[in-house]
């Protein structure tokens, strides 16, 4: 056992006085300066790199303010804020509606688009806390044990060894990678919420205009109903007056024809009915086995001659303005992902320059060997810097690749705006044509009441004959035909102005 101890103790004083050679000390120095100056030297290309990086984020503001200002002049001048300001997001309420309200209600509980579009903001959601846990330490633990044999000094060594620990490590942000990165999921996030509320502007107006499609067919159905049955009254009647001569066929079969006509017309409106209640069963989420349960307290009735469509009147002289038209969600949620596309372009650049790393390490260790058991804790501190020296342009490549998709972001913003101001124009030019129509068939209908009324008066008095009373009664009715249809394509353009300005209207 004494050999055996003066022969370890002699090993380890020749390893001690090998590492202790001057010559490798001194070469272990000259290797730590040339990485210092390595480091250093990557450094200051780095701050050159970010000084890029925070140019490019004034010159994408540049472009994106050029491509606001694509909008026409008219929409900067009508841009007040008194107008802005009565805009409510709740703009079906001034129809004052039960049903329009428990109607969309439902479908905003049911919706499964919009059930998918909160799914994908938690996802989004989770992205986000998964890149900002980058600025928190990374603590992991470790055990190990084994039973080994192995040659040893003195025969072969067996025994049992186990070593357990925690390790930390920590990057440090010098570059701002992680900041940049945390920042693009942030604008990632807020766009994917934008697009939830594009969406629920789509589907609200999509109900209300699907309600009142079917208020309207059911209003039409029923003055097609007065309408053939005053028809064949009139018929019944010129009948008569043809079995005594007095008319040729010609009428007789004219209004057969018509009559036929309207009812073909009243037996399709049924349908299509059914199809539009049908398409509010998908909006809430339901199957037509659910129709009596799902539109049960809905009621398909609503004066539509007394309909609020009114709108400040410089809108429909002027046009929108400019405040109004960049509410819209999809209009966000494209500058959205400008803003976090342009913030990749910033990572990118980072990822050019060298990571540095903290490492802390705490633990216990035993060891058997031929020179006993080795027991007992361990610790490590530690730093690294790694760096590519050559990749063959492959990083700055990944940045003309984010440059390129910044690019395209910034063009589809642009594209978005001018199509936003046209959307806006066109919906507004409907309007405004809408309502001259509405005026012109109200006109008319005004003209045929006062013309049924003298008729209705003279046939009381025996001045004319019961069909030329009925003729001026179907005509009557007719005209309110007319103008139920473009008063329901009045609601449709109302309906077309809110959401063109981004589910925004007036109470």
């Amino acid at each position: 056992m004494e050999y055996d101890s003066f022969r370890m103790s002699s090993y380890i004083n020749l390893i001690l006085n090998y590492i202790s050679n001057s010559y490798l000390i001194s070469l272990f120095n000259s290797i730590l300066w040339v990485a210092g100056l390595f480091t250093a030297a990557i450094a200051l290309s780095g701050c050159i790199f970010m000084d890029m990086t925070f140019n490019s984020h004034k010159e994408i503001e540049q472009r994106v303010i050029k491509s606001q200002k694509a909008v026409p002049d008219a929409y900067f001048e009508g841009a007040n804020g008194s107008m802005c300001s009565g805009l409510t997001p709740f703009w079906w309420r001034r129809f004052a509606s039960p049903s329009i309200e428990s109607l969309i209600n439902r479908v905003m509980e049911g919706n499964l688009d919009i059930k998918a579009a909160f799914q994908r903001i938690k996802a989004e959601a989770a992205l986000l806390r998964a890149e900002r846990a980058s600025w928190f330490p990374y603590v992991t633990g470790d055990f190990s044990i084994s039973r080994d044999r192995r040659p040893g000094f003195f025969g072969p060594d067996i025994g049992t060894n186990y070593k357990g620990g925690i390790s930390v490590k920590y990057e440090l942000d010098l570059w701002g990678k992680i900041a940049h990165s945390v920042r693009s999921r942030e604008f990632s996030l807020n766009a994917t919420v934008e697009d939830r509320d594009a969406l629920n502007i789509m589907i609200t107006s999509e109900t209300v205009r699907r309600y009142f499609g079917v208020v309207a067919l059911i209003e039409r159905k029923r003055l097609l109903k007065r309408r053939i049955s005053l028809l064949k009254k009139k018929r019944a009647i010129m009948t008569d007056r043809f079995n005594q001569g007095l008319i040729s066929s010609d009428a007789i079969y004219a209004a057969d024809i018509l009559i036929d006509r309207l009812a073909s017309e009243y037996e399709a409106i049924g349908h299509r009915v059914v199809t539009e209640k049908s398409a509010l069963l998908l909006l809430m989420g339901r199957s037509a086995s659910e129709r009596e349960e799902a539109f049960k307290g809905i009621a398909f009735s609503y004066p539509l001659f007394s309909a609020p469509l009114s709108m400040p009147e410089t809108i429909i002289q002027d046009g929108v303005p400019f405040c109004a038209i960049f509410r819209r969600p999809d209009l966000k949620s494209s500058l959205m992902r400008v803003r976090a596309q342009d913030e990749m372009v910033a990572k990118r650049f980072s990822d050019i320059f060298p990571s540095i790393n903290l490492m802390l390490s705490k633990g216990y260790t035993r060891s058997a060997s031929s020179f006993g058991i080795i027991s007992g804790q361990f610790w490590s501190i530690a730093s690294s810097v790694a760096g590519v020296i050559f990749d063959a342009k492959r990083k700055r490549s990944l940045v003309e690749v984010e440059n390129a998709r910044l690019n395209q972001a910034l063009i589809a913003y642009e594209k978005a705006v001018k199509g936003a101001a046209k959307e806006v124009e066109d919906a507004v030019y409907e309007y405004r044509m809408r309502m001259k129509r509405l005026k012109k068939a109200m006109d008319i209908l005004r003209m045929k009441r006062e013309l049924y009324d003298i008729k209705r008066l003279s046939y009381e008095q025996g001045n004319v004959d019961a069909l030329s009373y009925l003729e001026a009664e179907d005509g009557m009715l007719e005209a309110s035909m007319n103008v139920i249809d473009e008063k329901n394509a009045l609601l449709m353009a109302y309906i077309g102005v809110v959401r063109a300005i981004g589910g925004q209207g007036w109470l």
